[in-house]
This record gives C-alpha cells, structure tokens and sequence, in this order.
C-alpha cells in the first residue's frame, strides 16, 4: 500500500465517529511510549489524537489538493464538535480545533475557505503548498520537503516517481530553482537521458539520493564537500554550453524510450 493510501485510511477511521480522536489516542499512547508522557502531564487522549491528525491531514491534503476530502472533513468535525459533551464550548471541543485548522488555516490557505472556485494550484509543488499553510511543516528544507513528497507518492522501496530529482544538488545549494540545480538538471534532460547508459544512471540516482539526502543533506560534513566537487562541475558544463536560465523539467521517465 503507498504512504498516501495510509494515510488516508488512519484519517478516514479517526474521523469515522465521535469517538475516533480518543480511540486514536489510546491507540498512540498504547503503541509510543513518548505519548504516555503526555497523558501523565494531563493531556486528554481525544487531545492527543487530534494533535496526531491534525498533522496527518495537512499532510494528506497538501499533497493530494483533495478538496472533497476537506470538504467532508470540515462537516464531519463541526458536527462531533456540536456534540462533545466534554467541552465548555464546541470550539473548545479538540474536534472544533481540528475543524479551525481544517477551516481557517488549511482553507483559507488553499482558496477553498470561501467556497468559490480553487485556486489554480495544478503548477505548484509540494513545498510551495505547505508555504501557503501554517504548518509545523513550515520547518522542514526543501531537500526534507522534496523527499517527503516522493514518499508519500510512492511505494516502499520502489523508484520515485518522475517528478523533482537532483536531491542532492538541492540540498547543497538550497533550493531546487536555484542557477546551479538549473544547470544540472539541463545537462541531466540534454545529455543524460539522450542515452540508454545516462538514463539508467538517472534512474539509479533518483533511487537512492533521497535516502542519502534524508540521512545526511544538512550536516556540515556532507554539504561542504559536495559543493566544492559541484562548483567545479557546474563550470564545466557552463563552459560546454549549459545556462542557468529557467528550465522547464522533461516529462519522460528515466528508461522509458
């Protein structure tokens, strides 16, 4: 099953009844040991399992743009808050906080707050979805942005989809627009997937440079060096030909041809 496949079904059953956040709460504390810390410092498990999916959902639906999702999510938590005996006020039940987030943070952010048309969001990626939230997400790097989404869009162990790529450029130089990532991706479209032998070298790199870059793409150690061996490869190819002007990513999969 994919990530996102999961991670819809653990959202789908948390907010199946009224019930669900303290269920999920109980199914945390039980499983974690750092959620039983909580409940000794006097959370309430219907608050635990709304600060869990309550990340989990900004996570689905920034990545999906599932708005019928959102939708469904925002009448499901304002009708269990209405009905939370527990709260002085529904706004005060975690469900009306869940709702808030789903309403206030998550729909304004997206353009479905209003209930008007979406915004056009077909050309954004993913770090630049969370960048229109409020998120704790908001801490993650691009590179740490990057390879969150090719894990949720793909199965374990199995090549990332298409889309993104020079992994560990982008956490070097810090951004995935930037003139030197520019220039390695032109040279990786014009040059390397020309040939049977660089496609398949694309395809290797794509498999295991997120790994590398979750592992150590923000310590000292691994970005100096590897800047240094990239400056000078970078101005290899300027000198060959390649710009670092705007450059659009070919759509075609690694050993496709």
């Amino acid at each position: 099953m994919k990530k996102i496949d999961a991670l819809a079904a653990e959202i789908e059953n948390a907010t199946q009844s009224g019930d669900g956040l303290d269920q999920l709460g109980r199914r945390l504390v039980a499983q974690h040991r750092e959620y039983a810390v909580h409940v000794q410092n006097g959370s309430s498990y219907e608050d635990i399992g709304q600060s869990h999916i309550e990340e989990q959902i900004r996570l689905y639906l920034v990545y999906t743009l599932d708005r019928s999702m959102w939708e469904k999510l925002v009448t499901r938590t304002e009708q269990y808050a209405q009905q939370d005996r527990n709260a002085m006020a529904p706004m005060f039940s975690p469900w009306g906080y869940l709702n808030s987030d789903l309403v206030d943070n998550l729909g304004e952010g997206l353009g479905w707050k209003s209930g008007g048309p979406s915004k056009n969001l077909s050309n954004t990626s993913f770090p630049q979805r969370v960048g229109m939230i409020v998120s704790t997400l908001e801490g993650f790097t691009p590179a740490q942005l990057k390879q969150m989404e090719v894990s949720l869009g793909s199965d374990e162990n199995v090549t990332p989809p298409k889309s993104g790529g020079c992994y560990v450029a982008t956490a070097v130089y810090g951004s995935y627009d930037a003139p030197e990532v520019r220039v390695l991706r032109r040279w990786r479209d014009d040059f390397l997937k020309a040939s049977a032998t660089g496609r398949e070298f694309v395809r290797f790199y794509y498999a295991t440079s997120p790994k590398l870059v979750w592992a150590v793409g923000q310590r000292v150690w691994f970005v100096g060096p590897a800047r240094y061996f990239l400056d000078r490869f970078v101005r290899r190819l300027v000198r060959a030909g390649y710009t670092d002007a705007s450059h659009t990513d070919h759509n075609e999969m690694p050993g496709s041809r």
